[in-house]
């Protein structure tokens, strides 16, 4: 169903892969356009949890529009870059995702990533985030991507 990398020699399986989202601050969240079928990527905070990964957005958009038509996204993120300008090259590694997208509509589950949100980015304010977790619970959705393939990919090292 999914193409095999093309560099094998530098594939590092899913697992390397699922570290490499862990330690990404961004993520690109690729869909497909309602309004013309090109792609439609956005860079986006993203958390892991459960095997999953999440996002949080508003309810409103290109993206909701695309997902709420078209399951299929795909992921890609870079946690480690680094010019080798010596050896006309570059360190780095990546992730590549392929899964399929739905709005999570259990508010049990909705919460949960918005705590994980927060305890990612804002370790500092827990407190504070909780109250602006429950201020803008109505009007935030969260985007759940249930992967299918996952190749972790890294320069030689």
């Amino acid at each position: 169903m999914f193409r095999d990398m093309r560099r094998v020699d530098r594939d590092k399986g899913s697992l390397a892969g699922i570290e490499i989202l862990k330690n990404s601050d961004v993520s690109f969240l690729s869909t497909i356009s309602v309004d013309n079928g090109y792609p439609y990527a956005l860079p986006m905070n993203h958390v892991f949890l459960d095997g999953n990964i999440y996002y949080h957005c508003s309810k409103k958009g290109h993206k909701i529009d695309n997902i709420n038509e078209n399951s299929k996204v795909c992921v890609s993120a870079v946690s480690y870059y680094e010019f080798v300008p010596d050896k006309f090259t570059v360190g780095y590694k990546s992730v590549v995702v392929f899964g399929n997208a739905s709005i999570v509509e259990d508010e049990e589950e909705k919460r949960k990533v918005l705590k994980e949100v927060i305890k990612t980015y804002s370790t500092d304010y827990i407190e504070d985030g909780n109250k602006y977790i429950e201020k803008l619970f109505k009007i935030t959705d969260i985007i759940k991507v249930v992967p299918e393939k996952i190749s972790g990919k890294t320069s030689k090292e």
